[in-house]
């Protein structure tokens, strides 16, 4: 691509550089804003994790009263 556009006519010498610039500098720039969504720090969560931060104390139903009440 960098060869068409220096040997391209149409632009000048200016445009041919900012061209060129913008070829090579827009994958690298994109890959660093999607970088974000690719690459996660997400770690699988245990049931103990969970019922830690729900405030639960083991029990069997939701509610918290356990079996029997």
């Amino acid at each position: 691509m960098t060869r068409n556009i220096k040997v391209s006519p149409i632009l000048s010498d200016r445009n041919k550089k900012l061209h060129i610039v913008m070829v090579w500098l827009i994958p690298f720039l994109w890959y660093y804003l999607v970088k974000g969504f690719i690459i996660s720090n997400m770690k699988t969560m245990t049931k103990e994790e969970r019922d830690r931060l729900n405030g639960k104390n083991g029990n069997f139903y939701e509610s918290g009263k356990g079996m029997y009440g």
